[in-house]
């Protein structure tokens, strides 16, 4: 043997010029790279074949068949010219550079062997042409074949990214809701206060009932929470500010409700309309005890309520101007900054806080005007926007509502031992006060008497009036007109006189 480095050139290949014999070693050489690199980008394989096997099974065992059908026809072939040839002939020859020349099948597979390493590589996208220089000669359609290789290892390189980003997403949201609980605990522990307990109920029931249990007569329970629920432009401050001027002055509220003042002061919380406006209202109401009524105008500023700064600060300003009676107006604006509004969980939690700060600051009763949606909604059935808690939270719940052919405002109370009927408000523009009227005066009933109040117009001003062309005069419901015309003629207000076609023909009654 030659001491020459194993590299160098013999002198028989440089006689010869077997080029051949050159290039089959250099691409031998570059194989074993590939394969060196394939297997130590992939610690859980034992080789690159593996990888392949494991990314396509039928494919490379296909290969691997046509390789060895090739081998078998060689070694036929050899032992055909060589009869005496032994097995380690055979193996010699199987390990000669230039033996798989013309054996596409050993080819491909060592360019799968090549491109399963860099798909399986972290940095695959770096070298995904160096294959092709690495194998020049393979056929053009092995191309999509090794790209859907890449892909498939593309996409599990991807999955596994997308599952770590998860796993730390919820190693953060673990300590978030740990960091969130023990804050929940801090924040309950310095404001929890220990309840009042009677003892038994034998002990409870021994202690004196108060003498008064309404702040207004049938409208709101003493240390009751009420709401204010109306549509838009009907009138719920002006509605507030009657409430207001009722309780400190002493005065029926609505003119007919008697009030019941315990002496504290009335505390309206005003988001919603501009401070000079809102002054101007207040005065047009002429209240007589104006030192009895205290407001803040919170229009384009934040009051996060929910907050526990802003829970003591709201809780000192109430107590130390001696507040019994507290207006929010309204609350869409008194819970901004407080959470999503239709909620029930974010809801309840500050109807919570409104009524720990009544609590803390002895505050009696609390007022919370609501709107509805801008949608008409049906009669008896209006409720305010926003989250259901709102309606089982309050103890009374009022209703205000606006007839959009007559533009009267009604009134109608339900809740805890609280039942008014709907009834007519009638507005004074001058001072801006409100009067309701008797029972009986709901929507349905004026509806029907201006309905009546029409129908003996048009039989006064034409006498002798069908039925029919009535109805063509006055419109609507045509049953509601015949129902009408029954009444008034039950009650003598109108006289119906049958025709030579037996048809029904109106004239007023005379005086």
């Amino acid at each position: 043997m030659s001491d020459r480095p194993q590299a160098a050139e013999s002198p028989q290949e440089a006689a010869t010029g077997n080029d051949n014999l050159r290039a089959d070693r250099a691409i031998t050489q570059r194989d074993t790279q590939h394969e060196a690199r394939a297997r130590s980008i992939l610690p859980v394989q034992t080789s690159a074949e593996d990888v392949l096997c494991g990314l396509d099974p039928a494919r490379y065992g296909e290969l691997r068949r046509e390789r060895d059908e090739w081998v078998a026809e060689k070694r036929s072939q050899f032992l055909a010219k060589w009869p005496d040839a032994t097995d380690d002939d055979w193996q010699h020859q199987t390990l000669l550079p230039s033996f798989y020349d013309g054996c596409i099948a050993e080819e491909t597979l060592r360019f799968f062997r090549a491109w399963a390493g860099w798909a399986a590589s972290p940095n695959s996208r770096q070298g995904r042409d160096l294959w092709a220089e690495a194998f020049p000669n393979q056929p053009a359609n092995l191309l999509p074949e090794a790209q859907a290789v890449w892909d498939a290892a593309e996409a599990a390189r991807e999955q596994e990214r997308h599952a770590q980003v998860v796993r730390e997403k919820v190693k953060t949201k673990r300590v978030d809701r740990d960091a969130d609980k023990l804050l929940r605990a801090e924040l309950f522990a310095q404001n929890w206060r220990e309840p009042t307990s009677h003892g038994t109920l034998a002990e409870e029931l021994l202690l004196p009932d108060p003498e008064v249990t309404y702040r207004v007569d049938r409208l709101m329970p003493v240390d009751g929470n009420v709401t204010l629920t109306a549509q838009y432009k009907t009138g719920k401050t002006t509605m507030v500010n009657e409430l207001v001027r009722s309780l400190v002055d002493n005065q029926p509220f609505l003119g007919q409700y008697q009030v019941n003042p315990d002496g504290g002061r009335v505390a309206i919380f005003n988001y919603e309309v501009a401070e000079p406006m809102y002054r101007r209202w207040l005065r047009d109401q002429q209240i007589e005890n104006p030192d009895r009524v205290v407001a803040l105008h919170l229009r384009g500023k934040r009051l996060p309520l929910t907050s526990p700064q802003v829970e003591d600060w709201v809780v000192r300003w109430l107590a130390e101007r001696e507040v019994t009676v507290w207006v929010l107006d309204p609350f869409a604006r008194a819970y901004v900054g407080c959470g999503e509004e239709n909620d029930n969980t974010a809801v309840g939690a500050f109807l919570d806080t409104l009524d720990v700060i009544k609590d803390r600051a002895g505050v009696r009763e609390l007022i919370l005007p609501l709107h509805t949606g801008r949608a008409e909604q049906q009669r008896g059935e209006e409720r305010a926007r926003a989250a259901t808690r709102l309606d089982d939270w309050a103890d009374a719940r009022w209703v205000l509502t606006r007839d959009a052919k007559t533009d009267h405002r009604y009134l109608r109370a339900d809740g805890r031992d609280v039942f008014v009927t709907e009834r007519r408000l009638e507005f004074d523009q001058q001072n801006r006060r409100l009067v309701a009227r008797e029972e009986g005066t709901d929507r349905h009933a004026d509806r029907h008497n201006g309905l009546a109040e029409r129908v003996i117009a048009e039989a006064t001003s034409s006498p002798g009036l069908g039925v029919n062309e009535l109805h063509s005069r006055v419109g609507g419901d045509k049953a509601t007109l015949s129902k009408v015309v029954k009444q008034l003629t039950a009650e003598g207000r109108l006289r119906a006189v049958a025709g030579d076609n037996k048809k029904q023909h109106l004239y007023p009654t005379n005086p």
